[in-house]
């Protein structure tokens, strides 16, 4: 199998073959480079028939914009007509593939097929790829059989290709494997999601609570039945121990006042034999003193001449005589 050179695709073309309404110079290497002439992109749920650009019309839009994300079918500006020995390859270009755009649908075009060729692409980039009637689309490279093929393709079934493409974007989605129609989904179902964590973190919370309240109420039952235990053990204990030094203190105190009631008289006795020593004492003392007494004389006064001899009085007074009769 033998490709076409550039060379003899340009041949073929200025024979009307190979290439209709093309441009010789853009028959490179071993391929021609086919160009956008209209834009028909995706549907989405709220649409209801798909949106069309001519890139070939003067009055239109002279850029078409694919936004990341989106699919789009791209009719080529020229026709092809394949030689019964001969088949097309459709196949990526470099240019749109470093751009973000991906050709879905590369493929043999057979021999004898006539007329437009589409380029199904998808924007796999974060930027928005335009496309103008300038855009080089796809390459067609034209590959010799070893003889005439036998069966054909009946052209005549796209004669009216433009309502086909418009067929096929109307029945897909607007975006590749329908991102754009999932992503707003997705977030709802995100946030009913993140409504549910939160529900179940809130009732996971309670649970916990309830948890650990009961596990309080559970510890607290258990250390006041535990109290409770203790403190009748410790009653028991008190009430044993308090026999015991009631008991104690019976006799201890029993034993104090037998003590007392024996010390007593003693205390008694002693303090009566005490009297008895201090009253001896000052009796004696006092019997020493009393002839002290009786010797000590009064003086005499020089006008009363000589003072008479006292007398001692009945009771143990001293008494004086009589004073001179003048």
């Amino acid at each position: 199998m033998t490709a076409m050179s550039d060379a003899s695709i340009r041949a073929q073309m200025k024979s009307g073959n190979l290439i209709l309404d093309g441009d010789e110079t853009s028959a490179k290497h071993c391929s021609y480079e086919f160009h956008a002439s209209r834009v028909v992109y995706g549907v989405s749920e709220e649409e209801l028939t798909p949106t069309v650009i001519e890139l070939s019309s003067p009055h239109a839009d002279s850029v078409a914009m694919i936004q990341p994300s989106a699919v789009a079918w791209i009719r080529s500006k020229e026709r092809v007509r394949v030689p019964v020995d001969h088949v097309g390859l459709w196949v990526q270009t470099n240019s749109l593939s470093r751009r973000g755009l991906l050709l879905l649908n590369s493929t043999l075009v057979e021999p004898g097929y006539e007329g437009y060729l589409c380029a199904h692409v998808v924007n796999l980039s974060s930027n928005v790829v335009s496309v103008g009637g300038s855009t080089i689309i796809a390459k067609l490279l034209f590959l010799a059989l070893d003889s005439n093929a036998l069966e054909l393709v009946a052209s005549s079934r796209y004669d009216k290709y433009d309502e086909h493409l418009d067929q096929l974007a109307a029945s897909s989605s607007k975006s590749f494997l329908r991102v754009s129609e999932l992503v707003p989904r997705l977030h709802s179902k995100l946030e009913e999601t993140q409504k549910a964590a939160q529900l179940a973190a809130a009732e996971i919370e309670k649970a916990k609570l309830k948890a650990v309240e009961e596990a309080i109420q559970q510890v607290r039952a258990k250390v006041q039945e535990e109290i409770k235990a203790g403190s009748d053990k410790v009653s028991q204990l008190g009430n044993k121990w308090a026999l015991q030094l009631a008991g104690g203190f019976a006799v201890a105190f029993v034993s104090v006042m037998a003590g007392v009631m024996w010390l007593y008289p003693q205390v008694r006795a002693i303090d009566l034999r005490t009297e008895q020593t201090i009253r001896e004492i000052v009796r004696r003392e006092t019997a020493l003193l009393t002839p002290l007494q009786n010797s000590t004389a009064s003086p005499v006064s020089p006008n009363a001449g000589t003072q008479a001899p006292t007398v001692a009085a009945p009771g143990g007074a001293s008494a004086s005589p009589p004073a001179p009769t003048p």
